[in-house]
């Protein structure tokens, strides 16, 4: 089958909601290994922050061929931390050394207090 095209449009970063990127780099990765989801490709356009939104992302979902189903899944153990990325993101008026000054303090916590299986940490 052909794949679904959409476009999601509001807040990819806000406050007690899943940020977009946990979608991109945590969600999608394990139910397509675990369930076996069919591709999904997602593309940020613009992130849109609150209370304005304005965020723009665009989805290609290849759906499950006619007759088939997911996979169940069972995910109790958590695995070996194999690296650490941190991101930090700005808006608006806020210069860009704000977000590289959380970032630093990010990777410095978790080099001083983070886990001991972390393979390390880089700001971006």
């Amino acid at each position: 089958p052909p794949p679904v095209l959409m476009e999601l449009r509001g807040g990819t970063n806000a406050d007690m909601a899943p940020q977009i990127d946990y979608l991109t780099d945590v969600f999608l990765p394990v139910a397509t290994r675990s369930f076996g989801l069919p591709r999904v490709d997602v593309r940020i356009e613009r992130r849109g922050y609150y209370p304005r939104g304005g965020g723009v992302v665009r989805a290609s979902v290849v759906p499950l061929e006619r007759g088939r189903t997911l996979r169940p899944a069972t995910l109790t153990e958590r695995g070996r931390v194999t690296s650490v990325r941190v991101r930090s993101h700005y808006a608006g008026n806020c210069p860009r050394w704000v977000a590289q000054k959380m970032a630093d303090a990010a990777v410095r916590q978790l080099r001083v207090g983070g886990s001991g299986d972390s393979a390390g940490a880089g700001a971006v």
